[in-house]
């Protein structure tokens, strides 16, 4: 019970906060400030996720989604934005989402090991249906984090 009480206390401070955020001057820079002390603790985390043992394995193979993980903040006109993710790893949605489809695969060669040697084969044009498990790491960092994202949206105000 006094868990549902925190979370509703909190909820509560997190909409005066939100609600304080709409009434502040957009070009002061301490904005900027803030959405990069956001960033900053986001993509740390995200960067846990990623490396954290999972079954059967973590996310990391060659490093090149753990090293894509970037923050970027911009602003344009009264609009500042925050943006972490992977920009550059067509990939890494389908970590964090899944992917259920059918795919089309292209009619190619396949050698076959046997006790003889190499067999090769001519495989044809077909399709399949590609399951992959969400496993998803951005989302939970975000989640993971939101206290302190409005202990520093607090300090803004």
């Amino acid at each position: 019970m006094a868990r549902a009480e925190y979370n509703n206390a909190g909820k509560v401070l997190e909409k005066r906060i939100l609600d304080r955020l709409d009434k502040f001057q957009p070009k002061d820079p301490k904005i900027r400030e803030v959405m990069t002390r956001i960033g900053i603790l986001i993509e740390r985390e995200t960067k846990k996720n990623i490396t954290r043992p999972r079954d059967p394995k973590n996310l990391v193979d060659t490093g090149a989604l753990l090293n894509s993980i970037k923050f970027k903040v911009t602003q344009r006109g009264y609009v500042t934005t925050l943006k972490v993710g992977s920009y550059s790893i067509p990939y890494a949605a389908i970590h964090e989402f899944g992917l259920k489809k059918n795919v089309t695969v292209k009619a190619h060669k396949r050698e076959v090991a046997t006790s003889f040697g190499g067999v090769i084969s001519n495989v044809s044009a077909h399709t399949r249906m590609v399951n992959i498990r969400a496993r998803p790491y951005l989302r939970p960092a975000v989640k993971s984090v939101r206290k302190e994202i409005f202990q520093i949206l607090g300090s803004l105000l």
